[in-house]
């Protein structure tokens, strides 16, 4: 099937680079592997994936935010990651409206990573016309893409990270909690935007931290958390 889209892309009218940007030519192609997916019946389903990472981010975010505005550790019970079942009971209990949200969330996760992927697959074609490689080559760098299980981790972190943000702010809520704050690992690493963020102090939740973000994360592979105002 990657060999067929190569050639189909390849075989396609492509506007030229001139005047166009690298960002506007991957989401074109990203645009026309969408349609070109529709019409070969293919189809794109993260639902089951993002029901139970949307989950476990939610009891994530939750529970850490219980057990850092009690100064103890997050109590998950026999829970452990992937059991989304048991994640959601949970969740249901430490706060309700992210769990009443789930199925929306999880929606939305789904889309953003199938999203990922077909800009990812979009990026390597266009950076296939750019290098002038052969249909086999590029259907060769489309499958390692889809293979790539740092790029898969990675995408499967910032959802968790998300959900995690949604469940401490939905915990906070639930809890009469009226602020939270903005927590970074407090290394080199941290990215000003976050750094600033962590700085800014207490902010209503529901409204954003300078960066513009309500809560984490506030790019890929962010390591921030939201927590309770102590």
């Amino acid at each position: 099937m990657l060999a067929a889209l190569a050639r189909d892309w390849q075989a396609a009218a492509h506007e030229p680079p001139d005047g166009r940007n690298k960002w506007d030519r991957n989401r074109a192609a990203a645009a026309w592997l969408w349609v070109w997916l529709a019409g070969n019946g293919v189809t794109l389903d993260f639902g089951q994936v993002a029901a139970g990472i949307v989950a476990d981010g939610l009891l994530i975010g939750a529970s850490g935010a219980a057990a850092y505005r009690a100064g103890g550790r997050p109590d998950t019970g026999a829970w452990k990651p992937g059991q989304q079942s048991a994640a959601t009971d949970l969740v249901d209990v430490l706060a309700p409206a992210a769990a009443a949200s789930m199925a929306v969330r999880a929606d939305e996760a789904a889309t953003q990573l199938a999203d990922s992927y077909v800009l990812t697959l979009g990026r390597l074609l266009v950076d296939g016309d750019d290098a002038g490689q052969s249909p086999d080559d590029v259907a060769a760098a489309l499958a390692a893409a889809v293979r790539d299980r740092e790029h898969a981790r990675l995408l499967v972190q910032d959802q968790v990270t998300r959900a995690g943000g949604r469940g401490s702010s939905a915990w906070c809520s639930a809890n009469g909690v009226e602020k939270g704050r903005w927590l970074t690992e407090h290394d080199p690493k941290v990215c000003p935007n976050c750094e600033l963020n962590g700085l800014f102090g207490p902010v209503p939740i529901g409204l954003p931290y300078p960066s513009g973000d309500i809560e984490p994360p506030a790019h890929p592979n962010c390591r921030c958390a939201l927590v309770p105002e102590a």
